[in-house]
């Protein structure tokens, strides 16, 4: 039998904690704790600390109200489920102009109960499977599945317009041949 000492066991928390915060992605925040809740997994988040700048005058700012917080779904994880994250929502006060503003988090929308890493997996398994199938399979209503889709697509037609390289054949079938010009 192998007998595990407190080191080792405190190194598997350790990388543990890491995947974790790898898994997250979100590099506003650090994990405070994961919970078990009735709907899935908690990744319950803290934003590192800095300092706000009014979006107006770019001075400082005071925290105006922080009792609310926000669920979002994070992360699809096939045949386990869904992780989610809870994130503060925080309103800034300028003290020079006293504009009052929420902090928008990168990767959090400022609307919605998804995060923008979800909005990409579910993208990413439309690849795979048909639109209803993955709305079907996760829960999302169709016409969200599809809207993700489509905002998706337009955003990566306009990613082609700034590349600068040489045409490139992208398939070849039935007799025809399409080109993709993917720069000028």
């Amino acid at each position: 039998m192998v007998k595990v000492t407190n080191q080792t066991n405190e190194r598997r928390i350790c990388l543990y904690h890491q995947f974790i915060i790898e898994m997250i992605d979100l590099p506003d925040f650090k994990l405070r704790q994961m919970v078990k809740r009735s709907y899935g997994w908690v990744a319950l988040l803290e934003p590192t600390p800095r300092c706000f700048l009014c979006p107006i005058c770019g001075r400082k700012s005071i925290a105006h109200k922080r009792q609310k917080k926000r669920t979002l779904r994070h992360r699809v994880i096939p045949h386990f489920g869904f992780i989610h994250v809870e994130v503060p929502v925080y309103h800034q006060q300028c003290t020079t102009c006293l504009h009052v503003w929420s902090v928008q988090w990168q990767g959090v929308p400022q609307h919605g109960k998804v995060t923008d890493l979800f909005k990409k997996a579910v993208v990413t398994l439309c690849h795979e499977s048909a639109l209803q199938s993955v709305a079907n399979t996760l829960r999302v209503p169709y016409t969200t599945v599809e809207r993700w889709y489509y905002q998706w697509a337009e955003e990566e037609v306009e990613n082609l317009h700034t590349m600068r390289t040489d045409p490139t054949v992208v398939c070849f079938g039935g007799g025809m041949s399409f080109t993709v010009v993917t720069g000028e």
